[in-house]
């Protein structure tokens, strides 16, 4: 159970937005079949969330007013790490990170059908997570280097993915989980 309604950070109140205190995760998903939950994201009213075997995934459209699923689609979107959603182009982005190399798939966040893809060179990284940028229509980046999974970094990189800006995260020595963007913040979960 997850909210963020009353979160304290620098003597500031966050709004709702992902999370609400109404509902749990553990109400929203059944995650006991054989594929476990990777990305997702909040977007206009529904969470989209992957579950993966690592080669495969299904991609679920859930709508938070009513509390149901409305929609999956299954495809090969590999581990599915991350997902986030690209206002200005109206898209679903998933991705997939490789030693060196990241696939990103598109998809339309109505029928969760396949719009496009692409895969990414990134020279002994891989991003393991992703959050859209609507401000500036960026990306936030978590990129790992030599395929190690606990060395971090973030980069803030244009809509073609060329990096911007790189820095060190917050290293803690856990296995990052995931990241979204709001209001200047990157939030990471670590597990």
């Amino acid at each position: 159970y997850i909210s963020f309604e009353s979160f304290p950070l620098l003597n500031k109140k966050i709004d709702t937005y992902p999370f609400s205190a109404s509902v749990s995760l553990e109400t929203i998903m059944e995650t006991s079949n054989s594929k476990r939950m990777q990305g997702g994201v909040i977007a206009n009213g529904y969470l989209y969330y992957a579950k993966t075997d690592d080669t495969n995934a299904t991609i679920y459209k859930y709508d938070l007013a009513s509390n149901t699923e409305v929609l999956s689609a299954s495809g090969s979107y590999g581990h599915a790490g991350d997902i986030t959603y690209n206002s200005k182009k109206n898209l679903i982005v998933i991705i997939h990170g490789g030693t060196s190399e990241t696939n990103i798939w598109y998809l339309s966040p109505e029928t969760l059908e396949l719009v496009s893809s692409e895969t990414i060179l990134t020279a002994g990284k891989r991003i393991g997570g992703i959050a859209y940028i609507r401000d500036s229509n960026e990306y936030v980046l978590e990129l790992s280097e030599d395929g190690v999974w606990s060395n971090y970094s973030f980069a803030i990189c244009d809509i073609d993915f060329k990096t911007k800006l790189e820095f060190e995260p917050i290293k803690n020595g856990y296995l990052m989980q995931g990241i979204e963007y709001k209001d200047g913040f990157i939030y990471a979960l670590y597990a």
